[in-house]
């Protein structure tokens, strides 16, 4: 079976790609957009960043839109 579904390849049509190119993530993360830095200079993902990764990591970031909730 998994050779049949590795045989056939799911191909996104020109609009998809285009919405994913339009999403993917910076080469370069920037500051005060992509995060901040805090006290103790540890890197605070935004929520914009977040949101665009497209996928929660469950690591209860300070700021994930997806429900998951923080612990200080």
């Amino acid at each position: 079976m998994a050779q049949k579904v590795n045989a056939s390849p799911i191909l996104p049509d020109k609009e998809t790609k285009a919405q994913i190119k339009a999403l993917e993530m910076p080469v370069k993360l920037r500051d005060k957009v992509d995060y901040t830095l805090n006290e103790e200079g540890l890197m605070i993902l935004s929520r914009w960043f977040l949101l665009r990764r497209g996928h929660c990591c469950k690591n209860g970031c300070r700021h994930c839109p997806y429900g998951i909730e923080h612990s200080a």
